[in-house]
């Protein structure tokens, strides 16, 4: 494959205008493209190799990157520059979870350096010259540059569907509305569709890369636990929710067959207030069901399991709904600073109780999944 001296000078204008990627994006870059950041590792440290990393959220970049390389839109795991000095190399390796590598040769006043995939040496030494393989399958080395600077261009790209293998069971899904918190959330959002297979509820469907659901109604937090039901409905497996602020720090589960997995399970105050001893009776008369426990499921991550009575439990959590949003509601004046911030931004916002009762009345095993994220955050 080979493009045109036009494209290959468009690619290169438009990375003087594109920002090296920061730090905080390094760090997620060592996580999609794990074994890059060290690239030291495969390239040796006797003779010179230097890459530059450029941030992978400059839209008309990619776009131009898609439409060169004949790729559906989508944003990079990586976006990076390649340059080997005299004795500079690569030793075989494959790209970690990139299942379309792209090459582009941008200085070819350079001898040996030559490209081999899977032991086949590969007519990619002008500039121009395309190589395109299967990044995580098929192993790849440069040979020793002897004179000159080569140096490329190199985009790596998952697909549809394609996730890490220890991922590959587990679907997930979150949610983000608002201008504001789809600005601060959405690299985090895109970087882990970019690992695994997440379903997004917003009102911002055109800020990100893939299919989401949309969201037009007034704003609120129980909706999360109805956008869940509504996908198991249709997948009929478990699925996980991650709030959007938490899709960062969320470490590898090992999900049973039958348990809920949750953030974490805290304790009922002893010295509840009036609406929250109010809310618990409405919760209780509706299902049922006695008031016999005092924990509250923390509901930043939800897994729920796909059994016999789903169908039942499903029915129960959207019924408690109107109860929950008539209680919990953007009246402003609560005693709690907590909820004060939540009822700035919509209703709805007691939706763990809701959560937890019905775990009961079905008598669910609970695990609390707050050790395995990576670091403590705040709820």
């Amino acid at each position: 494959m080979r493009i045109s001296k036009e494209d290959v000078g468009l690619l290169e204008g438009m990375l003087v205008h594109t920002e090296f990627a920061k730090e905080e994006q390094i760090q997620k870059m060592n996580k999609l493209a794990p074994g890059l950041v060290n690239y030291q590792k495969h390239t040796g440290t006797e003779f010179p190799v230097h890459i530059d990393f450029y941030s992978r959220y400059n839209t008309k970049l990619n776009i131009e990157l898609s439409r060169i390389l004949k790729i559906d839109n989508s944003t990079p795991l990586t976006i990076h520059t390649v340059n080997y000095d005299v004795g500079g190399e690569a030793f075989e390796h494959i790209d970690g979870n990139s299942f379309n590598t792209f090459v582009i040769m941008l200085d070819d006043n350079y001898e040996g350096g030559h490209f081999y995939v899977e032991g086949n040496r590969v007519a990619f030494d002008k500039r121009g010259d395309v190589a395109h393989y299967v990044g995580c399958k098929q192993k790849h080395k440069v040979t020793p540059v002897t004179k000159g600077t080569r140096k490329v261009l190199v985009v790596w790209y998952g697909h549809d569907g394609f996730t890490p293998d220890e991922f590959s069971k587990t679907e997930f899904a979150t949610m983000c509305i608002g201008k504001e918190w789809n600005k601060k959330w959405k690299d985090d959002i895109k970087d882990f569709h970019h690992q695994h297979t997440l379903h997004l509820l917003t009102d911002c469907g055109d800020w990100f890369d893939f299919k989401s659901y949309e969201y037009n109604k007034e704003f609120s937090y129980y909706d999360k636990l109805i956008f869940l039901l509504d996908l198991m409905t249709v997948k009929k497996k478990r699925i996980t929710y991650i709030d959007a602020d938490k899709l960062k720090i969320y470490n590898n589960i090992e999900y049973d067959d039958s348990s809920v997995y949750t953030y974490n399970i805290s304790h009922w105050p002893v010295v509840l207030d009036e609406t929250y001893i109010n809310v618990k009776n409405e919760i209780h008369n509706y299902l049922k069901t006695e008031d016999n426990y005092d924990i509250y499921a923390q509901e930043a991550l939800i897994s729920l399991p796909y059994t016999s009575d789903f169908e039942n439990m499903k029915k129960d959590i959207i019924g408690l709904q109107p109860i929950i949003e008539n209680t919990y509601h953007n009246r402003g004046g609560w005693k709690s600073p907590k909820l004060n911030r939540y009822s700035k931004h919509g209703k709805g916002f007691g939706e763990g109780s809701a959560l937890t009762a019905v775990l009961f009345k079905y008598n669910l095993n609970i695990v609390s999944v707050y050790k395995s994220f990576r670091k403590q955050t705040i709820i």
